[in-house]
């Protein structure tokens, strides 16, 4: 994925999906490089709708030692701007 979004500019990552969970926790310090050259190109989206559902990457995403910026931009800010919506 680390080539594959530095040779596409307009491919995306989503992180909803427990592998895409499992990807980010399983080597933190790659993962911290990872995201600093790719935050503007992860998203966070979800279908699952009901209220027990486990989501680890929910806290991962709350406590990972990145910028603010980053953070709300994995969170929502990325797919409300691919998607036209306004920002927060």
């Amino acid at each position: 994925m680390d080539r594959l979004l530095a040779d596409y500019g307009n491919l995306y990552l989503d992180l909803s999906a427990g592998s895409g969970y499992n990807a980010m926790t399983r080597d933190p310090d790659f993962t911290l490089g990872f995201i600093e050259r790719h935050w503007q190109r992860m998203l966070w989206a979800t279908d699952i709708t009901f209220a027990r559902a486990d989501l680890p990457q929910i806290e991962w995403i709350k406590t990972i030692d990145i910028p603010e910026e980053w953070r709300e931009a994995i969170a929502d800010g990325n797919a409300r701007r691919m998607l036209g919506l306004p920002l927060r």
